[in-house]
């Protein structure tokens, strides 16, 4: 069952900081991203690793409330089982570790835009990638996940994750807003198993830190 882990004390946050140290910084099709790392106020002896995007903060390995309630809700929502996932958006892999915590989970695809993320995956940098690629149920796809879901689909998906954008209100770029609107949703329809359930849009936001989109098939049991 998904339990939201509690808030540190924001005292902990403003209380001697220690510095970052730069673990890895590439220029990317959408600015300079960087990998960071810091020792954790919240817990002596611990790090947290932090993705930011032309110096502006984008996700941390301490607070993943949001990527993990989007995935056990969406899951939630299909009854099925042998599920296939997709996930739009490696960033840590908070996301796509929660799915496969889920034993009707058969297959997640994670379709991330970025190279040096996968790069930094693949090179074991960030805190989850050991468990991730071990896990042979997981792959992960170089590619833009709005362009995807715009085309006719390759392949059916029961579960679709966006965790992307901060929000459907806060988007890293312009190119992505078609996709929040109804012909967006209805072409991103096409590439669930099931058709005739129409896709449900889900914000979900723990704390104020950042919030998703979810697509969700809801058919019965495979």
């Amino acid at each position: 069952e998904y339990v939201p882990k509690a808030a540190p004390a924001r005292e902990g946050f403003m209380r001697d900081t220690p510095d970052f140290e730069i673990v890895a910084a590439e220029p990317s099709p959408i600015g300079m991203i960087c990998l960071r790392r810091r020792e954790s106020c919240a817990e002596p002896g611990g790090f947290v690793t932090e993705i930011t995007l032309d110096h502006r903060f984008l996700m941390s390995s301490a607070v993943t409330d949001s990527e993990r309630a989007l995935a056990f809700h969406a899951l939630a929502m299909h009854e099925g089982s042998g599920l296939h996932v997709l996930v739009g958006g490696l960033g840590l892999g908070y996301t796509a570790r929660e799915a496969l915590r889920s034993e009707r989970v058969a297959r997640v695809d994670v379709v991330e835009f970025l190279p040096p993320v996968i790069d930094w995956l693949a090179r074991g940098l960030v805190p989850l990638a050991a468990e991730l690629q071990a896990d042979p149920r997981f792959a992960v796809i170089e590619g833009d996940v709005y362009r995807r879901l715009a085309d006719p689909p390759a392949r059916r998906y029961d579960v679709i994750l966006i965790d992307v954008d901060n929000s459907p209100d806060e988007q890293l770029g312009n190119a992505n807003a078609s996709f929040y609107t109804e012909a967006g949703l209805a072409l991103a329809k096409r590439h669930l198993a099931d058709t005739d359930t129409a896709p449900a849009t889900k914000r979900s936001s723990c704390g104020s830190l950042m919030a998703s989109a979810t697509i969700a098939g809801t058919s019965s049991a495979r």
